[in-house]
């Protein structure tokens, strides 16, 4: 019985491996959440905030105002 209770599959062995699988799982929900929410605000950030947008026009899309002057240097 003792053997059983042990290593079948529905024994303490398999529910200890899916306690640990659980806790996994609960902890990258929790990330994915939190990063959910962290891209959420920069989505409204990128709708409503004008700072923010032209950080992202001038550094993602390599934009500039009239009459600006572009140096690029070399990498390296």
């Amino acid at each position: 019985m003792l053997l059983l209770a042990t290593f079948n599959d529905k024994g303490a062995l398999q529910v200890q491996a899916q306690a640990n699988k659980l806790s996994t799982i609960e902890a990258e929900i929790q990330n994915l959440e939190a990063e959910n929410k962290q891209l959420s605000s920069e989505i409204q950030a990128l709708n409503s905030d004008p700072t923010t947008i032209e950080k992202f026009a001038r550094e993602e899309l390599k934009l500039v105002k009239p009459g600006e002057i572009v140096i690029v240097t070399p990498e390296k």
